[in-house]
């Protein structure tokens, strides 16, 4: 990253360089900040991503895993419940209990991924600042 070659200061009121230069420095300035400021959003989004990733696998193998579960248990416990009532019976409530169980885990998937925030809070708090500065430095105080 690119330091800037003459820092402003308010405390120095003699200031050699030419309009020209001031401006060249400003440009170089301003350039380093969104620089900056892109650079500081993609890290964030890049974590925020992260925090998705997970919480989608985490959805995606409940759903994979009790689907596999469900499809070598369901067809045993329908049998043995077969064994005290009608087959159609059997059937339907084990599709009862397999819908309860498939919205708890949905529910608990979808809870995690409401947690997650994507707003950029560390590149927004910086470009207010920079705004804040900026606004200072134009009207020079």
């Amino acid at each position: 990253m690119q330091q800037p070659t003459t820092p402003i200061t308010p405390s120095s009121p003699a200031d050699d360089r030419s309009i020209g230069q001031i401006l060249r420095d400003l440009l170089q300035d301003l350039g380093r900040i969104v620089r900056d400021e892109v650079q500081l959003a993609k890290a964030e989004f890049t974590e925020k991503a992260a925090r998705m990733k997970t919480a989608g696998g985490a959805i995606a193998t409940a759903a994979i895993t009790g689907l596999l579960c469900l499809l070598c248990i369901v067809t045993a416990c329908i049998a043995a419940l077969a064994l005290v009532m009608p087959v159609w019976l059997s059937a339907l409530i084990m599709a009862v209990l397999l819908g309860a169980v498939a919205g708890l885990a949905f529910s608990r998937g979808a809870r995690k991924w409401k947690n997650v925030d994507l707003r950029p809070h560390q590149t927004i708090t910086t470009l207010k600042d920079d705004v804040d500065w900026a606004r200072q430095h134009a009207s020079g105080h």
